[in-house]
């Protein structure tokens, strides 16, 4: 079976549904660096970690800096085996952090915020290079 060539589009994609085109130029555009940063809590907790995507969108996580250590092991967290990393608070729920389960991508992590890590509220997407940075930061007690 012969394909043609796919027309051109001025977005640079390949002849896919329109749908598919736009999601893939709007993701292109929206994927801002994600900055992390940790800053002194007050008590219960020791640490508040802030994650920021550009001016898209922010997470604040209230933690001790013993728990944000161990996500220097993300990598082996994986959700579909039920290993995630319970580590923090924010908006009222538990954070648990997961490594991608069998045939995802291995370089995204999932951080998941609810009641346990079946029943989330919330999920974000992010690079396991940065939750391993801060489980990195955390267990100096690096503070910014």
């Amino acid at each position: 079976m012969t394909v043609p060539a796919a027309p051109s589009h001025p977005d640079g994609l390949t002849d896919l549904p329109i749908f598919v085109r736009r999601f893939a130029a709007y993701d292109r555009l929206m994927q801002p660096v994600i900055d992390a940063t940790l800053g002194a809590a007050g008590p219960p907790h020791e640490v508040v970690l802030k994650l920021q995507g550009g001016d898209n969108w922010e997470l604040n996580v209230w933690a001790a800096f013993e728990d944000l250590a161990k996500l220097r092991g993300v990598r082996v967290a994986a959700w579909d085996q039920r290993r995630s990393i319970a580590a923090g608070v924010s908006a009222g729920g538990r954070v648990f952090w997961c490594a991608p389960g069998e045939g995802a991508d291995p370089e995204i992590a999932t951080v998941l915020i609810g009641h346990d890590d079946e029943a989330w509220d919330i999920a974000f997407l992010i690079p396991v290079t940065v939750v391993e940075k801060i489980g990195t930061l955390a267990s100096a007690r690096q503070l910014d």
